[in-house]
């Protein structure tokens, strides 16, 4: 490894992060939107890449779920942002065809493992995690 994946990570996440402002936007889909395209364009590196491709699919997962047009929504349930996580997972482990355990790859897909984030004692404490950040937000 060449040791600047973290590095990498934090410069393509910090713009997107900034551009948040103090009071990021309740419209889920304005926001997962707005991180992928401030990841895309600060991606830096390899793992920056991948990175922002995480947050590319994760927005357009979002986007499929909420809609557009009249029958759009702002927010999503708990239940359906995991099954969003689920998709990049999906995705994330089919990129490459005998993908390093402990890689980008292999430790973004099982982060967003939609099983795991159902069952399990880290993925109840993950899920009851997510639970209680929805209820904070509404």
């Amino acid at each position: 490894p060449d040791g600047d994946t973290g590095t990498n990570m934090v410069i393509t996440l910090r713009p997107a992060i900034m551009s948040l402002g103090d009071t990021p936007d309740v419209d889920i889909a304005k926001t997962s939107l707005l991180v992928s395209g401030q990841t895309t364009l600060n991606a830096q590196g390899n793992s920056g890449t991948i990175f922002s491709f995480t947050f590319s699919k994760l927005a357009a997962a979002i986007m499929e779920k909420v809609g557009d047009g009249e029958k759009a929504t702002t927010d999503l349930e708990v239940k359906d942002f995991i099954s969003c996580l689920g998709q990049v997972s999906k995705l994330m482990q089919k990129a490459m065809d005998n993908p390093v355990p402990g890689t980008m790859l292999t430790v973004i897909a099982a982060a967003f493992d939609e099983d795991l984030a159902r069952r399990g004692p880290s993925g109840d404490t993950v899920y009851r995690g997510i639970e209680r950040v929805a209820t904070r937000l509404e």
